[in-house]
């Protein structure tokens, strides 16, 4: 029998996704013969959705001498229950933490266990200290890193151990500590650490020097992805595009892509100061087909508002450049936002997002602000005067949401999530696509018709949608973990038809209504993207289209002025009956799934790249352009 067994548990928000920093943290301990003859570590994995009795059940079930969770905002009330039930049926079995959400936060876990250690650094050091504690019956509160209680009393903090060598922790992927076929998504680390000093993030423990993996450990990496025909990876760097050997790894991404079809998915957090590597990363994985969600985390487009995010050394420019060059070579990224930051106001931000519709974004997210653990926005609330909000207790999570700010009192901020909504509902969804280049011409801007909408779904009560954001809105529901794939799946799917009638009654009520704005809004209705299979096709008259169904396609009837709208759009002639197929990859929505968490999810994700989705002519293969920028 071993002398010690360790389980490493991950609560993840994904299914069958590699738990890599457990698999860090193990492959370190089990890389020495001797250690791994008299150590045994099992990575066990569970969603957030698992109730907390079932994962307890399930550890207290194995022997074990020390079992560590990977805490972070997403599950940290679940693993605080997990672990209160552990402590509770075995009150002497060591319970590590580590992870952003705890780094020098014991305080904050007091009482949870008697015997609680807090990692306040890189784990896999820490890990070894206690693995080898443990084998040569040595006292654990002593190890490096930690702080914490022990039989109630408090230990710590010690100094953590610094990994200066990141090819120094060997990699579970290499020594198999994945087990082949057990994953389809797969997260890949190249380098740590993130120059920048933002006051809302505490990525890489806040630690601003980088440090790479050296280019034969990751190409052996991703190597073991594509043998295992991964669908889905997400490349778990602050910044990716910062080196130019990303452009050699996003490469061999899309080479695997043609070569053998996967993956489907490659998720990347895009480099924020270099719109030159940033474009040609989009371009390597867009042209082999990769279903990519690179993200511009722009965060807002007021100067002051930046400056006091500690992003002032982050150029507004390089996102715009990049923008501008993206939507001329028709690559899709997406931007994100944050509301409400400290110096935003609603007027600053309202303007920010007409700039960017202007620029020609292809799709927005707007992000809550979080207080989280160790963050500038959480230790100088008082300073930035914010109005602060915990999640609800029956999250998995713990959040602590900003809901109001210095400059943005409760009702401005809630009139911004109304915006938001609009934003989602009229130009993420390409319900208004159209429609809005039309108005922009005779001098309508976007935000115009956005804040309109804005306030006059505001004071419509017979709209389910509408009644759910009005609650969203006075308890942070709007912050749920895809909370806006649910809106979409909504109004592009369950309620679409109800949602296009609603929409239709809005613009009827505007200034601007006119013939020609009908013209556009009835081509809008024609092109609207479908994000499921099994999204119910709709006979519909309008005073210009004539939208018939033919088995699985759209027929349509154009009037002239229809015809001459359509024809400008796609920038050649066009028949006055077409032939639509709206039917592009997409998956269906499963019926029996009471909760549609899988549904919501998915539309989230299709949202940032739903261009994809707008029906094609029969025959032909293109995509409706984005907005044009100016």
């Amino acid at each position: 029998m071993k002398a010690a067994h360790i389980q490493l548990v991950d609560l993840q928000v994904y299914e069958r996704l590699t738990p890599l920093a457990a698999g860090l943290m193990a492959a370190t301990v089990l890389d020495d013969p001797h250690r791994a003859a008299r150590c045994d570590i099992s990575l066990r994995t569970w969603t957030v959705t698992t109730k907390a009795e079932q994962i307890a059940a399930a550890i207290l079930s194995e022997s074990c001498d020390l079992v560590g969770f990977s805490t972070y905002v997403w599950n940290a009330r679940l693993v605080r229950t997990v672990a209160r039930l552990l402590a509770s049926a075995r009150p002497s079995l060591p319970i590590l933490l580590g992870g952003p959400q705890v780094v020098h936060g014991a305080n904050a876990w007091k009482g949870v266990a008697p015997n609680l250690i807090i990692s306040d650094g890189e784990g896999e050091p820490i890990l070894l200290d206690l693995a080898t504690r443990l084998i040569g019956g040595d006292h654990l509160p002593e190890a490096a890193g930690i702080s914490g209680y022990w039989e109630g009393a408090a230990i710590g903090p010690r100094p953590p151990a610094v990994v200066t060598d990141l090819d120094q922790v060997p990699s579970p992927f290499l020594m198999g500590l994945f087990r082949s076929g057990q994953y389809t998504q797969a997260i890949l680390e190249t380098n740590r650490g993130c120059p920048f000093s933002c006051s809302f993030c505490f990525w890489g423990l806040g630690s601003k020097r980088m440090r790479k993996f050296s280019d034969e450990r990751v190409r052996a990496e991703l190597d073991w992805i594509f043998r295992e025909n991964i669908l889905s990876v997400f490349v778990a760097d602050a910044n990716f595009g910062m080196y130019p050997r990303d452009e050699e790894i996003a490469t061999a991404l899309a080479g695997n892509r043609t070569k053998r079809g996967t993956p489907l998915v490659v998720s990347f957090n895009s480099m924020k100061n270099r719109p030159e590597r940033m474009i040609s990363i989009a371009q390597i994985v867009g042209n082999a087909g990769l279903a990519t969600t690179q993200s511009m985390a722009i965060q807002s487009m007021d100067e002051i508002t930046l400056a006091n995010s500690g992003r002032g050394n982050i150029r507004v420019s390089a996102y715009t450049t990049a923008l501008q060059q993206l939507n001329d070579e028709g690559l899709t990224t997406y931007i994100e936002l944050i509301w409400p930051l400290p110096g935003e106001t609603l007027a600053s931000f309202s303007e920010g997002l007409d700039a960017l519709c202007a620029m020609g974004a292809p799709s927005f997210v707007v992000y809550p602000l979080l207080a989280l653990p160790n963050t500038e926005i959480a230790e100088q609330a008082q300073k930035f005067e914010l109005e602060l909000t915990a999640s609800r207790e029956d999250s998995a999570g713990e959040y602590v949401y900003v809901t109001g700010t210095r400059e943005v009192s409760p009702e401005d901020y809630r009139e911004g999530l109304w915006l938001v909504l609009a934003l989602h509902l009229l130009y993420n969804s390409h319900a208004l696509s159209g429609t809005f280049e039309f108005l922009k011409e005779k001098g309508v801007r976007h935000l115009d018709v956005l804040s309109a909408f804005a306030q006059w779904a505001r004071n419509v009560s017979d709209f389910p949608l509408f009644e759910r954001h009005r609650k969203a809105a006075e308890t942070v529901g709007h912050a749920a973990w895809a909370y806006w794939g649910a809106v979409a799946f909504e109004a592009l799917h369950k309620e679409r038809e109800e949602f296009l009638s609603v929409l239709e009654d809005f613009c009827r009520t505007q200034s601007w209504w006119d013939d020609e704005a009908q013209v556009n809004f009835e081509l809008d209705r024609l092109m609207l993207p479908f994000l499921f299979s099994n999204t119910h096709l709709t006979a519909w008259k309008g005073k210009h289209v004539d939208a018939r169904i033919r088995g699985k396609r759209i027929e349509a009837a154009l009037s002239d002025h229809a015809r001459q709208f359509l024809s400008a759009r796609l920038h050649r002639p066009i028949s006055s009956t077409i032939e639509l197929n709206p039917w592009l990859g997409q998956l269906p929505v499963f019926e029996n799934d009471s909760s549609f968490t899988t549904a919501y999810d998915y539309a989230y994700g299709q949202m940032q790249r739903i261009v994809r989705f707008i029906p094609q002519l029969v025959g032909e293969s293109y995509v409706m352009l984005a907005p044009q920028t100016v």
